[in-house]
C-alpha cells in the first residue's frame, strides 16, 4: 500500500504517544549492547536510560524505535544526513508501538483515550472500546476498491493522511485531498513532522501474519513425512537448490547450493560458502519430519459386526484420545508398478473416509471421569458398512476394498498395480489461524514442522544475501524421519547418514580434513517445547514457566537428555541479540519425566557441539497442536541470522 500518515507534533511530547494493542504486550524490540560497536551506528546512536525500547539519535536530537532495521531506515534519511553534516537536527520521532499481537484481517492498536485502530485492506476507523465488534464496510464486498475510512471520512489509496495529536488524540485535519509529492517531500523537510508509509509503521504486524499464512500452506501439504519432504524440495528447486543422489559421485562448487534425500523422507540441504575450504567447519541445524500418528497395518482389512474397519499401528507417543470423532484420512507413499518399472508415488486422500466413533455416555457413565481406550481393539476406524461396501469389487484379501478403492481413485491406478504402501491416518481438517485476536495457529503436526519449515526457510533466506560468498562454512538444514520413535533407522539421526555426508564434504583437504571440522562445526537442534499451559502451570517448573509471543526456548537438562551446554547456550544467545529474537530458557520439574530428541543423538555421535532449542506449543502430541503465529518470523529470523552469523559468533568465543 502507498498510503502515508502524516502526523504533526504540536506541543506534546511524542514519547508519550504509543501504538499499543487491546491486550498485553507480547514482545518488543530492545536496545542491543552491540550497536555501540558498529561503526554504522556507534556515530550517532544513544542508549535512552530505563527505556531499552527506545535509542537516541545524538545529531538528530530524536528519540527511535530500538529495532535494527529502522535504525538503519533513519540513517539514510535525507533528514538524518544533512542533520549529522550540521549537527543540527529536526525533533520529529516517529511514532512508536509495542510489538503487538497480529489479528488476521483486522490489525487493532488503541491509544491511550481507549479509542482504537482498526486497519485492514477495506478500512480504517476509530471507535471506543465499547464498540470493539469489527464493522462492517461496503469496501469489504469489492476487493477491487482499496479505501479506508477515518471517522467517515474516505481516502483512496494514492491520497495520503495528515493526523494531529492533541493529548493522545487522534484529529484528521486534512481529508480528502491527495497530496502530491512534492507536499510529501516538504512534510518530510518539516521538523515537526514525519512522513511514514504504511509498510513502515505497520510491516512487522503483516509480515508476522504472512510467515503464519504461509507455514499453514506447508502444514496443509505435509500429512505425512513423505508429503513433507517433497514440499521442502518444491521449495528448493525453487530457490536454485540441486538434487544430489547419495548413489552418484558428488563434485559440489562455492556458493552453489544442494539437496539430498534418503527413504523419501528425510532430507538434507546444503549451502556451500563461498570461502569453503576441506576442514573448515559445518553450520548445522537439525529437525524432524514426523509426527505421532496412527499407521496402517500390512494386514489392515477387519470386518466386524457389520462394518469395514482398518487396523492401525500406534507410531510414537500420540495422545490417543485425540484421534475419536475425528474426520480422518489416510496419506503417505504408494509402489506402484508401470509396466516393468516400480515407482514411489505419493497419495493423499482428501476426503474424510475415516473416523473413530466414541462410545455413548449412556453406556459408559465413567468416561468423563476417565477415558484410556484400549489400543488394540477400540482404535479401530470405521471406513463403511458391509451393506454398503458388498457389492464393492473384490480386493487384496489383506485391505478393506474400500480403503483400495480410495487409494486407486485418488491416484489413477489399478489395484493390480499396487505393490505396498506406507499409510498414516491424518485428520482431514485444516490448519488455520485462530483465537479472538487470531494470534494462535491450530495445526496438527506442529511438533515438528514448525521447525523443520523454519529451519529450511532460514537457510534458503540466509542465501538470499551476499554473506554466502564470504561464509567459510557449509550451511546445512538436516531434516530427519522417525525421531518420534527413537531415530533408529537408516533415514533417522541414530544412522550414519549425517557423518557419512559430512566426511564427502570434507573430501579434497587434508587426512584429517574431517576430524578438523568437527571442532569448527555446531549444531541446533530444533524441536517444539511445552509453553506453560494455564490450566495445568503446577506441570512446570516454577522458574521456567515457557510463554507464546516469548520467542524461543533453550532446552537444558543435567542427565543430558538435551545436549545444551553453557557455550551452546551462550553460542544461540548472541545470535539471537543480533536478530533481535527474545530467548527463553526451560527446564522440567525433577518429578517430572524429561523427552529428548535429535540433539544428543548427533552430538554424541558426532563430538559436536549442540544446543538444543524449540519454539513453545500447547496440546503437544495431539491430533489438533496449538502454537502463537509470532513464533514462525521469530524462528526464521532467529535461523537466518544463525546461518549468517555463526563462524564470526564462534570466532568471538575464547573457551580453549
Amino acid at each position: 500500500m502507498s498510503d502515508f500518515l502524516l502526523v504533526s507534533l504540536q506541543n506534546h511530547r511524542l514519547n508519550k504517544v504509543k501504538f499499543i494493542t487491546n491486550m498485553s504486550k507480547k514482545w518488543t524490540p530492545r536496545f542491543l549492547d552491540h550497536w555501540l560497536t558498529n561503526p554504522e551506528l556507534n556515530t550517532w546512536l544513544e542508549r535512552v536510560p530505563g527505556n531499552e525500547q527506545k535509542a537516541i539519535c545524538r545529531v538528530c536530537k530524536q528519540q527511535l524505535r530500538a529495532h535494527h532495521e529502522h535504525l538503519m531506515r533513519h540513517a539514510k534519511t535525507k533528514k538524518h544526513i544533512e542533520a549529522e553534516s550540521s549537527n543540527n537536527g529536526g525533533q520529529f520521532q516517529k511514532p512508536s508501538f509495542s510489538f503487538p499481537v497480529p489479528t488476521f484481517n483486522t490489525e487493532t492498536y488503541q491509544w491511550p483515550d481507549n479509542r482504537s485502530y482498526n486497519i485492514d485492506r477495506s478500512m480504517i476507523h476509530v471507535h471506543d472500546d465499547a464498540g470493539l465488534q469489527q464493522q462492517q464496510s461496503q469496501q469489504q464486498s469489492a476487493p477491487n476498491i482499496n479505501s479506508y475510512t477515518i471517522n467517515n471520512d474516505e481516502f483512496h489509496e494514492n491520497e495520503r493522511i495528515k493526523t494531529e495529536v492533541f493529548e493522545n488524540n487522534i484529529h484528521i485535519v486534512e481529508n480528502n485531498r491527495p497530496l502530491v509529492d512534492d507536499d510529501v517531500q516538504n512534510r518530510r523537510n518539516d521538523d515537526n513532522v514525519g512522513v511514514y508509509t504504511f509498510e513502515e509503521l505497520f510491516g512487522e504486524q503483516r509480515n508476522m501474519l504472512t510467515a503464519a499464512k504461509q507455514f499453514i500452506e506447508f502444514v496443509n501439504k505435509g500429512p505425512s513425512p513423505f508429503h513433507v519432504v517433497d514440499e521442502c524440495k518444491n521449495l528448493l528447486r525453487a530457490q536454485g537448490f540441486k538434487e544430489l543422489r547419495e548413489r552418484d559421485s558428488w563434485k559440489v562448487e562455492k556458493n552453489q547450493k544442494y539437496f539430498v534425500t534418503r527413504n523419501q523422507s528425510t532430507i538434507i540441504a546444503f549451502a556451500v560458502g563461498g570461502e569453503f575450504k576441506p576442514g573448515n567447519g559445518f553450520t548445522m541445524l537439525g529437525a524432524h519430519t514426523d509426527s505421532p500418528c496412527l499407521k496402517v497395518k500390512p494386514k489392515s482389512g477387519k470386518i466386524r459386526h457389520g462394518y469395514h474397519q482398518v487396523g492401525v499401528q500406534l507410531y510414537g507417543g500420540g495422545i490417543w484420545n485425540t484421534w475419536f470423532d475425528r474426520d480422518l484420512t489416510v496419506a503417505g507413499r504408494v509402489l506402484v508398478k508401470e509396466g516393468d518399472k516400480v515407482r514411489h508415488r505419493l497419495v493423499n486422500v482428501k476426503r474424510p473416509i475415516l473416523r473413530i466413533p466414541h462410545l455413548a455416555i449412556h453406556l459408559n457413565r465413567k468416561v468423563n471421569d476417565h477415558f484410556g481406550p484400549n489400543l488394540e481393539s477400540e482404535l479401530l476406524p470405521i471406513i463403511a458398512s458391509t451393506v454398503e461396501s458388498a457389492s464393492s469389487a473384490p480386493g487384496s484379501s489383506k485391505h478393506s476394498p474400500a480403503l483400495l478403492d480410495a487409494i486407486c481413485s485418488d491416484m489413477g491406478v489399478e489395484k493390480s498395480q499396487l505393490l505396498d504402501f506406507e499409510l498414516c491416518l491424518a485428520d482431514t481438517q485444516p490448519a488455520s489461524i485462530g483465537g479472538a485476536l487470531e494470534e494462535f495457529i491450530f495445526a496438527p503436526r506442529l511438533d515438528n514442522l514448525v521447525n523443520a519449515y523454519c529451519g529450511l526457510l532460514g537457510l534458503i533466506e540466509s542465501c538470499a544475501v551476499d554473506s554466502l560468498n564470504s561464509d567459510p562454512n557449509i550451511r546445512m538444514a538436516l531434516l530427519f524421519d522417525n525421531e518420534e520413535v527413537g531415530s533408529t533407522s537408516a533415514q533417522g539421526a541414530q544412522s550414519s547418514l549425517t557423518e557419512w555426508i559430512l566426511r564427502r564434504l570434507s573430501t579434497g583437504g587434508s587426512r584429517t580434513a574431517y576430524e578438523e571440522a568437527i571442532p569448527k562445526s555446531f549444531l541446533v537442534s530444533a524441536d517444539q517445547v511445552h509453553a506453560c499451559h494455564p490450566n495445568y502451570a503446577d506441570k512446570h517448573e516454577d522458574n521456567h514457566k515457557v510463554g507464546l509471543h516469548k520467542g524461543p526456548a533453550i532446552k537444558f537438562n543435567a542427565n543430558q537428555r538435551y545436549a545444551t551446554t553453557a557455550i551452546s547456550a551462550s553460542i544461540l544467545r548472541v545470535i539471537a541479540e543480533k536478530a533481535s529474537v527474545p530467548i527463553q530458557d526451560i527446564v522440567v520439574k525433577n518429578d517430572s519425566p524429561c523427552g529428548s530428541t535429535i540433539g544428543p543423538i548427533i552430538s554424541a555421535k558426532l563430538g559436536l557441539r549442540t544446543v538444543d532449542m524449540g519454539s513453545p506449543q500447547l496440546s503437544m502430541h495431539s491430533i489438533r497442536e496449538m502454537c502463537c503465529t509470532s513464533s514462525i518470523s521469530q524462528s526464521i529470523a532467529l535461523f537466518k541470522t544463525y546461518y549468517n552469523t555463526f563462524p564470526a559468533v564462534d570466532e568471538s568465543f575464547i573457551v580453549e
